[in-house]
């Protein structure tokens, strides 16, 4: 090689080096790349900050508000957000399994005013106690908030830094938006495509076309929209198309526009029809009222306990290859039949008996090759000697057969019997609907009995011997019974 050559070899590998320096100072200085948030700090009592709430000062037993001060390098006016962003959570964060990205309308406020003011998201998030609420804090009176994808990703990237600070390790992440903040769930449904989300929450908040835009999103999970007898006009053409898993609540005219978030955000997990505020239910662009939409979701709600009772197993004995199905897949399983009992399917341990198969049968094949090699060894050193070739004929022919086994047992088990190579879920009963006596039926849990009450010396009802009921000390003391001849 010339000297030219060799000072050209060293001019490209110095334009080389050249390029990946500047690429790397680019992404470095990007406003994309997550730089360090500051000043993280909690606290369980908290007061509102706007002139309007400034009164409120509340002491949270059970859930904490931590704020700090994002990293973001680029302009926030640019992106119409607050330099404080705030977190709702348990005192206890490894209690969070899931976690609530909050959209506030335009005048939601700062973190303190989204946790005591009219939403009251700490009061929510205490109720339900195994929740986080990220806020998101917009600009005031801004509505295009997080308008680019590189801007969403900072602050959601951003946000799981802090999460994993404070110890929360959740995987379930939903969306929810108030008033304006409908737009920002679909921009981040949009804009984060490859999360999945569980639900998708609209309080109030279907303007132009957001929640059109929305529904197209593959990754929303559940949609539920609650929306003012107004706002529905908005949003008929969502109702119309009929698009799957989407339910539309409409609230009456009466309840104000900021009372909806408070009334209607645990109503997706507990059924409670917005305190008895839905008016109507579109499910499938069809209406229905608001008490047979009621009978409806019991199977849901069935569904939601199961997912907060159920824990994926850990097994004290773990083996190569061993998966659990998710507990959403498992809360999908209840079914009611048609007496009106629940199942669930309980897959663990049929999978974990599966996994066991499979590990014995591979435990076997080596064991089976490793003998074989032994055996094949022994023949070679055998030098001859006519014993030691038998065993080790012996040994070889036992390790093939067990090597057969072990790969033809799955045919075996089928030809013996078929169910033996279908390990199938348990099916448990979970709800067994039983009838208690009331005044509907009054005349089966009461009997007429001919007694007399020396107090009264009236004939009066006894309960049937069938159901129990309380006795206090002091009524039996009172009352002398005529037992007649007997």
């Amino acid at each position: 090689m010339t000297m030219h050559h060799c000072v050209k070899s060293i001019r490209w590998l110095c334009y080389t080096c050249c390029v990946v320096f500047v690429t790397l100072l680019f992404f470095c200085l990007s406003p994309s790349t997550a730089s360090a948030y500051s000043g993280l700090t909690c606290t369980q009592t908290v007061q509102g900050e706007h002139p309007s709430y400034a009164g409120i000062r509340e002491t949270f037993s059970n859930v904490q508000l931590c704020v700090y001060d994002t990293g973001y390098t680029g302009s926030l006016r640019d992106i119409h957000v607050d330099k404080k962003q705030g977190i709702i959570l348990p005192k206890d964060a490894s209690k969070v399994r899931e976690v609530y990205i909050y959209f506030s309308g335009k005048g939601g406020g700062s973190p303190a005013d989204n946790c005591v003011g009219p939403s009251k998201l700490c009061q929510q998030a205490e109720r339900r106690g195994d929740i986080a609420i990220v806020l998101f804090n917009r600009e005031a009176d801004q509505n295009n908030m997080l308008p680019t994808e590189q801007s969403m990703r900072f602050f959601f990237d951003e946000t799981k830094q802090v999460m994993n600070e404070l110890g929360i390790q959740a995987s379930t992440y939903h969306l929810a938006g108030h008033s304006a903040g409908g737009k920002q769930v679909w921009q981040a449904a949009q804009f984060l495509s490859n999360v999945q989300f569980g639900y998708s929450l609209i309080f109030d908040g279907c303007y132009g076309t957001w929640c059109d835009d929305l529904v197209k999103q593959t990754n929303r999970g559940y949609t539920i929209m609650y929306l003012n007898t107004g706002e529905l006009t908005t949003a008929q053409s969502v109702v119309d198309a009929k698009p799957s898993n989407i339910t539309v609540y409409e609230i009456p005219a009466n309840i104000v526009h900021g009372q909806i978030p408070f009334l209607c955000f645990r109503d997706h997990f507990a059924h409670d029809g917005c305190g008895g505020e839905i008016k109507t239910v579109y499910t499938n662009g069809q209406a229905q009222t608001a008490s047979n939409q009621q009978n409806q979701r019991t199977l849901q709600t069935v569904k939601d306990e199961v997912a907060d009772l159920l824990k994926e197993p850990s097994p004290k004995i773990s083996l190569p290859g061993l998966s659990f199905t998710p507990l959403s897949v498992v809360k999908e399983s209840v079914n009611m039949d048609g007496g009106n009992n629940f199942y669930v399917r309980i897959p663990y341990l049929s999978e974990y008996m599966a996994a066991l198969f499979r590990y014995g049968i591979a435990a076997v094949i080596l064991i089976a090759i490793v003998v074989i090699i032994i055996s094949g060894m022994l023949w070679s050193l055998s030098g001859g000697n006519t014993e030691a070739i038998s065993k080790a004929k012996k040994l070889l022919g036992q390790s093939i057969i067990g090597l057969i086994l072990a790969l033809g047992s799955y045919t075996i088990l089928s030809f013996i019997n078929p169910n033996l190579t279908e390990l199938d879920a348990l099916n448990v009963l979970y709800v067994s609907e039983t009838s208690f006596p009331g005044s509907a039926d009054e005349e089966s849990f009461y009997s007429q009995v001919n007694t007399t009450a020396a107090l009264t010396g009236q004939e009066f009802l006894l309960p049937n011997k069938n159901y129990c009921f309380p006795l206090q000390q002091d009524s039996l003391s009172q009352i002398s019974w005529n037992w007649g001849d007997r």
